[in-house]
């Protein structure tokens, strides 16, 4: 499988404007962290997950600049 990049979010660590920060929203002890973890570690491709293929209704990519 080709190495390609998936969409992230804003980083945990990034300053926002309410609240101060994602980790903010989420506690130390939710079960939420678990499941991250849990499902961070997985291998999406064996699992049979794949990118989807580019339609015509699909969002265009931007071309790189530099």
């Amino acid at each position: 499988m080709t190495n390609r990049t998936f969409k992230t979010g804003e980083s945990r660590e990034q300053l926002s404007l309410l609240p101060a920060r994602v980790e903010d929203y989420v506690g130390a002890d939710n079960p939420v962290r678990a499941i991250e973890s849990f499902v961070g570690v997985l291998d999406l491709a064996k699992l049979g997950f794949r990118h989807a293929d580019r339609k015509a209704a699909s969002r265009r990519t931007i071309r790189p600049i530099c």
